[in-house]
């Protein structure tokens, strides 16, 4: 079974910690790397060559929005997560319209999260991912 290489993107400390935790209990999902603004995401993604991208969207530096136009220019195939408190806004729709797969909000409970990204995987599988070996 492949693993689904995961980028976290968060400017709280603490979201990052609580997001390792739960990350940590998912066999199939190797943590690669995490990011407290855009600009690192940027950077990470380019480096590490993450499956997917949890990303918060307001951050300093540089925002989720930007940060998703950036990494799908250069990595097409990566699936780009949302995750906000501000679900249901126009930064959602900001972020969706940069391509992101989709928009979690962060009360979203750690099975959730977890059955998500492996579905977006899946779906996204042709779209977002490309086939390693």
């Amino acid at each position: 079974m492949r693993r689904i290489r995961l980028l976290l993107v968060d400017d709280h400390s603490m979201v990052r910690q609580a997001l390792r935790n739960h990350v940590a209990r998912w066999p199939d999902i190797e943590l690669v790397g995490e990011a407290a603004n855009g600009e690192e995401a940027v950077r990470l993604t380019d480096n590490l060559s993450p499956d997917v991208v949890v990303m918060d969207i307001r951050m300093p530096r540089m925002n989720g929005i930007e940060a998703t136009e950036r990494i799908l220019r250069a990595h097409p195939s990566v699936c780009i997560i949302g995750l906000s408190f501000e679900t249901g806004t126009n930064k959602q729709e900001a972020l969706l319209r940069a391509g992101a797969c989709m928009v979690l909000d962060k009360g979203t409970s750690s099975e959730q999260l977890h059955n998500i990204i492996s579905q977006a995987v899946d779906r996204y599988r042709g779209v977002c991912l490309p086939r390693r070996r």
